[in-house]
């Protein structure tokens, strides 16, 4: 069986990265001004008809997913094993599904902020959630309060 190269494998893998961290391959190759067929092809290695060789990642298409992603250049050719280690350390979910985002139950921000609650000790969560309901309330109250005054006081027919 015919292996892929390492830069090959290190970019497959950092692709890997970029779609969790843009939750849908689909998102991640319009951003890129690619499709998502096209890495589909290169993440599951489908064999190039022409070669017979895995299908890898040319640098041009590394360097577009870079941009979109701000990463700096030459971020896909780098390998970060020590960074999958800490996130399997800290019991980082898995990105939610596809639907998700398709029903718009959870942006990518609030996905993010779920992630980082988890990388946190258990004994902080409590203090960061309190702080966090403190400070949603004081948003509500700010709203109620814009609100009111928006729509004036309402008279009785």
């Amino acid at each position: 069986m015919a292996r892929m190269s390492p830069i090959g494998e290190i970019r497959r893998k950092n692709l890997e990265t970029l779609i969790r961290e843009f939750l849908t391959m689909e998102a991640l190759a319009e951003k890129a001004s690619t499709t998502s067929v096209y890495l589909s092809q290169i993440r599951n290695r489908a064999i190039d008809s022409k070669t017979g060789r895995p299908r890898e990642m040319g640098t041009s298409m590394a360097r577009r997913l870079e941009e979109a992603a701000s990463k700096p250049r030459g971020w896909m050719d780098a390998e970060y094993h020590h960074v999958d280690a800490i996130m399997d350390l800290q019991g980082v979910p898995p990105p939610p599904p596809p639907d998700f985002s398709d029903r718009h139950e959870i942006t990518q921000s609030e996905w993010q902020l779920l992630q980082d609650l988890r990388a946190v000790h258990e004994d902080d969560k409590a203090a960061i959630a309190a702080e966090l309901r403190a400070k949603a309330e004081k948003y509500r109250a700010v709203t109620a309060e814009i609100l009111g005054k928006l729509n004036g006081p309402r008279s009785k027919t």
